[in-house]
C-alpha cells in the first residue's frame, strides 16, 4: 500500500469517527463506545505498521478499523433514536399526568381515553424498539392533551369572567374599605388566577377563580350582616331616643308627636325583620325626626323651669354675698358660687338634671351660710362680752398698780374706751363693742409696757450690780449683803416671769440697796520690796507692823524665817538691804498675791 492510499483510508476513518462524535448525545459513554474505541485502536496499529513499512498489515488494520467505525456509527444512530423516543415518551407522560390533574378523565373522557391509548401505543412501540412509531404515538398524546387544555382554557375563561363580575360587584359596594381582608383575598386570588391561566396552569386558574367566588360570597354575607348590624344600631338609637321621650313623660306632655314616633319605631322593627333595609332606615329616620320635635318642645318647657330655679339661686347667692360670706364662710360660699355657675353652664348645655343639682347645691350651701352666720353672730356677742369683761379686768389691774395716777392720760383713754364698749354692746353694735374693748386693752397694754420696761430696767441694773459684786469677790468679803442681793435678784426674775412688775421692781431695787455698801477689796500683798532705813525706816520689825502685812510688829520673826535665804546675814535679823523682795506668808488664811503697790489701798489685817 502506498502512502497516498494509506492517508486516504486513515482520513476516511477519522471522518467517520468525527461524524459519530458530532451526532452523539452529550454522554461520553455513547461516543466512546466499544466499537469506536476498537476502531481507534486499529487505526493506531495501522499507523505503526505503516511507519514500519509493513504496508499489507497497515492496509488490513485500516480496513478492519473502517468496519468497526461503521459499527460505531450504527450503534450511535440506534442510541439517538432511542433517546428521542424516550424524550417524547417523557413529554407525553407529563402531558397526560397534567390532563389527569385537571380532571380530564371525568370532564373530557373521550379525549382523555384517546390520549391514554396513544401513550400505551408509544410505550409498546418503545418496548419493541420501534422508535419512530413510539415518537409518533407520543406526539399524538401531546396533540390530544392540547385539545383537552384548549377546552379547559375555555372553561377557565368562563370561570374568570364570573369571578371578575363578582369582584367588580364587591368593589362597587365599597368592600375594599368595608371588608379589606376578604376583599384583598378575592383580589389576590383573581390576580393569581389570571397569571395561572396565562401560564396555562388551568387547575391553579380554576382554583383561583373559585377562591374569588368564595371570598366574594363571604363579603356578601358580611355585607348583609353589616346591613343588619347597621340597622340594629339605628334601631337601638331610635329605641334610645323613644325611651328618652318616654322617660321625660312625652306620652302625656306631647301625645300626638309621641304616637307618631312610637308608630314609626314599630314599622322600622317590622321592616328590619323582613330584611327591608331601606324601609327600616326610613322608619328610623322618622322616629329620630319626631323625637327631635318632642325634644324641642321639652327643652322650651325645661328652659322656663331652669330660668325660674336659677333666678331663685341667684337671689340667695346675692344675699350671701351681701353679708360678706365670701370672706366669712369661704367654703360654703365657694360651694354656692360653684353650684350657681354649674347650673348656668348646665342650662347652656341643656343638662336639666345638672341645672337642678346646681341650684340645690346653691340653696343647701346658702342655708349652711345662714346657719353659720347666726352661730357667728352668737359667738360674736359672746366675744364682745368676753372682751368687755377682759377690758374691765385690765382697768382694775391698772388701778391696782396706781396707773390712774402715774399714767393719768392713758388711764383716762382706757376708761373712755370702756364706756364706749358698754354703750355699743347695749345697741348690739358687736363689732364696735369689741373694737372699743380692744382699745381699752391697747391703752392698758401701753401702761403694762411702761411698767414692763421699768421692771426690766431695774432687773438690768440689779444684774449689773450683782455681776460687779461677784467680780470683786463680794460673796467672800460681804457674804450677808451678797447673799441677800442674790435672793432678791432671783425673786425679781420669778416676779417678771409671772409679769408682776411691781414685785419685780421692788425686788430689783432691793438688790441695789443691799449692795450699796459693798466695795472692792484688793488681796493683801504676797511680797514686799524693802525700802531704805533713812527715809522709810524699813526693818523686819517695822515691816511686820504695816497694816497690810501683819498689823503686828511682833510677827517679824515670820518674815525672818520665810526669807533667810535672801538676808545678807542670817545671824543678824536687823540687817536688811533695800530692794530685797520679801515673801509675806499668810498667818490667818488671808488671800495674798502680787507685789505690794504703794498706789493701791489695802484693807488692814485684823
Amino acid at each position: 500500500m502506498n502512502r497516498v492510499f494509506f492517508s486516504g483510508v486513515c482520513g476516511l476513518m477519522l471522518g467517520m469517527a468525527g461524524v459519530s462524535i458530532a451526532a452523539a448525545p452529550v454522554d461520553s459513554t455513547l461516543v466512546n463506545n466499544e466499537y469506536f474505541l476498537e476502531s481507534v485502536r486499529l487505526v493506531g496499529l495501522a499507523r505503526e505498521s505503516f511507519d514500519l513499512g509493513d504496508y499489507d498489515a497497515a492496509t488490513a488494520y485500516a480496513e478492519e478499523a473502517l468496519k468497526y467505525a461503521k459499527m460505531s456509527d450504527d450503534y450511535v444512530a440506534r442510541q439517538l433514536d432511542m433517546y428521542e423516543a424516550d424524550t417524547a415518551l417523557a413529554v407525553a407522560k407529563e402531558r397526560l399526568d397534567g390532563a389527569t390533574s385537571l380532571g380530564a378523565k371525568t370532564q373530557f373522557p373521550d379525549l382523555y381515553n384517546q390520549a391514554n391509548s396513544a401513550y400505551n401505543d408509544a410505550v409498546k412501540a418503545r418496548s419493541g424498539e420501534k422508535w419512530k412509531d413510539a415518537i409518533t404515538a407520543a406526539n399524538k398524546v401531546g396533540a390530544t392533551v392540547g385539545e383537552i387544555e384548549r377546552l379547559k382554557a375555555k372553561d377557565v375563561d368562563t370561570a374568570l369572567a364570573a369571578a371578575k363580575a363578582r369582584l367588580d360587584w364587591a368593589t362597587s359596594v365599597g368592600a375594599k374599605t368595608l371588608f379589606p381582608e376578604p376583599y384583598t383575598r378575592a383580589s389576590s386570588a383573581y390576580t393569581d388566577a389570571v397569571k395561572a391561566k396565562t401560564a396555562k396552569n388551568w387547575a391553579d386558574a380554576a382554583a383561583g377563580a373559585a377562591k374569588v367566588i368564595a371570598a366574594v360570597a363571604e363579603i356578601e354575607k358580611l355585607m348583609e350582616a353589616q346591613q343588619a348590624k347597621d340597622t340594629d344600631v339605628a334601631l337601638s338609637k331610635a329605641k334610645e331616643r323613644l325611651d328618652w321621650a318616654t322617660s321625660v313623660g312625652a306620652k302625656t306632655l306631647f301625645p300626638e308627636p309621641y304616637t307618631r314616633a312610637s308608630t314609626a319605631y314599630t314599622d322600622a322593627v317590622k321592616a328590619k325583620n323582613g330584611k327591608n333595609w331601606a324601609d327600616a332606615t326610613a322608619a328610623v329616620d322618622k322616629v329620630l325626626a319626631v323625637v327631635a320635635e318632642i325634644e324641642t318642645l321639652y327643652e322650651a318647657q325645661k328652659t322656663q323651669e331652669a330660668d325660674r330655679a336659677i333666678a331663685t339661686a341667684k337671689e340667695r347667692l346675692d344675699w350671701a354675698t351681701s353679708i360678706g360670706a365670701k370672706s366669712l364662710f369661704p367654703k360654703p360660699y365657694t360651694q354656692a358660687s360653684t353650684g350657681y355657675n354649674d347650673a348656668v353652664q348646665a342650662k347652656t348645655l341643656k343638662n336639666w338634671d345638672e341645672v337642678l343639682s346646681g341650684v340645690n347645691q346653691v340653696l343647701a350651701a346658702v342655708a349652711e351660710i345662714d346657719a353659720l352666720n347666726q352661730a357667728a353672730q352668737m359667738r360674736k356677742a359672746q366675744e364682745a362680752d368676753r372682751s368687755i369683761a377682759a377690758a374691765k379686768e385690765r382697768l382694775d389691774w391698772a388701778v391696782s398698780i396706781g396707773a390712774d395716777t402715774q399714767f393719768r392720760d392713758t388711764f383716762m383713754e382706757a376708761e373712755d374706751a370702756y364706756a364706749q364698749a358698754l354703750n355699743k354692746r347695749l345697741v348690739d353694735d358687736l363689732d364696735g363693742a369689741i373694737a372699743a374693748a380692744e382699745q381699752v386693752s391697747r391703752a392698758i397694754a401701753r401702761i403694762d409696757l411702761w411698767k414692763r420696761e421699768e421692771a426690766n430696767g431695774a432687773i438690768v441694773a440689779a444684774k449689773e450690780r450683782l455681776d460687779w459684786a461677784t467680780a470683786i469677790n463680794a460673796e467672800t468679803n460681804f457674804p450677808d449683803a451678797y447673799g441677800g442681793a442674790t435672793a432678791a435678784y432671783a425673786e425679781a426674775i420669778q416676779a417678771r416671769t409671772v409679769q408682776d412688775w411691781e414685785k419685780t421692781l421692788a425686788a430689783a431695787n432691793r438688790v441695789l440697796d443691799l449692795l450699796a455698801s459693798v466695795h472692792e477689796i484688793f488681796p493683801l500683798p504676797a511680797q514686799y520690796r524693802i525700802r531704805t532705813w533713812l527715809n522709810e525706816r524699813d526693818c523686819l520689825w517695822n515691816i511686820a507692823g504695816y497694816p497690810w502685812v501683819y498689823n503686828d510688829s511682833s510677827q517679824w520673826r515670820r518674815l525672818y524665817e520665810a526669807n533667810l535665804s535672801k538676808l545678807p546675814n542670817i545671824s543678824d535679823p536687823n540687817l536688811v538691804l533695800p530692794d530685797i523682795i520679801l515673801d509675806i506668808p499668810s498667818i490667818q488664811g488671808e488671800i495674798r498675791e502680787g507685789l505690794w503697790d504703794e498706789n493701791r489701798a489695802y484693807e488692814s489685817l485684823p
